[in-house]
């Protein structure tokens, strides 16, 4: 947080009782063991964990009050409400409403957080921009990012992610974004979703209940273009390859991993971009960005000379030097079957000795299998001169160019040393936590970004 508040002013914002001395807030936390001196504490209730139980430790860290439920036998200022993780909405949509900011919100099955970083990159050309940190793109994520919100803030980029329909929606209205941008519809959280068309269905909330000034970012390629179109009220800017998109895609220069050209068509003129963005996926990351970029002012120019000092996101596709033969390809923040085959493109594309290492990708339902085929067959139709697999759901294959590992820390027991090759990918969805294996990378090579 940004702006103090104390503890008797949240409790009559949220019509909530307290009780023990009248405290200043500066911080929350959700986690007893990462919390703060003058935080509070927000005892959320989980199927695996309950909040409350940990509100003697977080007290014992310097938190100095607890929003919680029901009243605990401590003598640390409580503030009870109904929902903790509704009255953290209600506070979050609170601090929205008081923010003199203009709001970017990003959705989509990918590329959200990168297009987040890119818009909040570029927009602090502009004025004080403020983004989601790291992954809080959920129903508790997504109100940190809010009390974060201060009045310096001139700018501030959300990532709204989603698991179940509704889900945009209930995010949509605590942020209420002035520019809603959608990155793309794929088959992401099947498991959950059912089919891609609930997912079409569940992104496209971004765009209702829109006001008649806001701007929705929706990708004209898409099969589902006229539909959100109807949803959406204010303001629409399409962007992508086909003819009559508002900000076309006109030429790619794909450098594989050394960076990435794209030139647009754009309603302020054509421009050439050069970043170090890896991977031709990212040129409609780039852009959704320079749509969102040019409907909060920002011109042309300012655009071009920003984007040249763009940095790949933390896990997307970042590199970092592990000797001077071999260069990590650090992917492991997520992964659906477009991303795995956009990362092994870009791959195939670069020239040298190439190691893919693999882990499965999460909530695919019943394509799983299907999904895992088709990755594994395009890492050794070309793109990789050696594959390691990590976790289950990889068929089985007899290929002397792939390696089988039941977990991630079999992967880390193999390497020993910096494997003989120029380039290494590690890419996986978070739940594999192959991040660790590019933490084990970088401490043999003592590696720089």
């Amino acid at each position: 947080m940004k702006t103090s508040i104390s503890s008797d002013q949240l409790a009559f914002m949220l019509d909530a009782q307290a009780r023990g001395s009248t405290v200043s807030i500066r911080g929350v936390g959700f986690d007893s063991r990462r919390v703060q001196p003058s935080d509070l504490f927000v005892a959320l209730r989980s199927d695996s964990a309950d909040g409350h139980d940990y509100v003697q430790a977080a007290w014992d860290r310097g938190a100095v009050a607890a929003l919680v439920e029901q009243w605990l036998p401590l003598a640390i200022t409580q503030i009870k409400v109904d929902s903790c993780l509704a009255a953290l909405g209600q506070w979050a949509k609170s601090v929205r409403q008081s923010s003199a900011a203009t709001i970017v919100g990003v959705t989509g099955s990918a590329g959200k957080t990168t297009v987040k970083a890119i818009v909040a990159h570029l927009l602090k050309a502009l004025g004080e921009t403020s983004s989601t940190r790291g992954n809080y793109n959920n129903e508790i994520g997504v109100p940190l990012t809010l009390l974060e919100l201060g009045p310096e803030d001139q700018y501030a980029v959300v990532e709204m992610g989603a698991r179940f329909k509704g889900d945009i929606a209930y995010l949509c209205a605590m942020v209420a974004p002035q520019v809603r941008i959608l990155t793309t519809v794929l088959p992401a959280h099947l498991e959950t979703f059912g089919s891609l068309d609930v997912i079409a269905d569940t992104k496209g909330e971004i765009f209702d209940d829109m006001r008649s000034g806001d701007i929705a970012v929706m990708p004209g390629d898409s099969p589902y273009l006229s539909t959100w179109r109807e949803r959406a009220s204010g303001q629409i800017v399409t962007f992508g390859y086909a003819d009559g998109t508002d900000i076309q895609v006109i030429d790619v220069d794909d450098q594989g991993f050394s960076g990435l050209g794209v030139r647009l068509r754009t309603p302020a003129g054509d421009c050439a971009l050069a970043s170090d963005l890896v991977g031709a996926h990212n040129a409609l990351n780039l852009a959704a960005s320079v749509a969102a970029c040019l409907a909060c002012g920002m011109t042309l120019g300012a655009i071009v000379s920003q984007v040249a000092s763009l940095q790949p996101v933390q896990g997307r596709l970042a590199r970092h030097k592990l000797s001077e033969a071999t260069t990590l390809v650090d992917d492991s923040y997520n992964a659906s079957p477009e991303a795995m085959r956009q990362a092994l493109l870009t791959l195939a594309k670069t020239a040298g000795t190439r190691l893919a290492i693999l882990g499965p990708m999460a909530e695919l339902g019943a394509s799983s299998d299907d999904y895992h085929q088709q990755i594994l067959a395009q890492a050794l139709g070309g793109a990789a001169d050696e594959v390691w697999l990590s976790g289950k759901g990889w068929p089985l294959v007899e290929d002397a160019r792939v390696r089988y590992f039941a977990t991630t820390q079999a992967v880390i027991d193999a390497l020993s040393a910096i494997p003989n090759c120029d380039w290494i990918l590690v890419k996986a969805s978070r739940s594999a936590q192959l991040d660790r294996v590019v933490s084990h990378l970088q401490a043999l090579g003592g590696a720089t970004c």
